[in-house]
């Protein structure tokens, strides 16, 4: 019962023991392997005026 990987995408859980089967990670953002690509969405974020570093205001989401 060390790993689930059944609702994981390829069954790799690289954030836990499933990093060993892997022998390197290559591409622009390898947080995208776990979830949501993290250096592409501060990137959009910049783009659209927000940023995340130096933001103090909250997102109106119903504007």
């Amino acid at each position: 019962d060390l790993d689930e990987p059944y609702g994981c995408c390829g069954s790799l859980r690289a954030e836990s023991l499933g990093i060993a089967l892997l022998k390197e990670l290559s591409g622009p953002d390898p947080s995208a392997l776990i979830g949501l690509p993290l250096i592409s969405l501060v990137g959009m974020l910049n783009v659209e005026g927000i940023d995340v570093l130096n933001s103090r205001h909250s997102v109106d989401m119903e504007a």
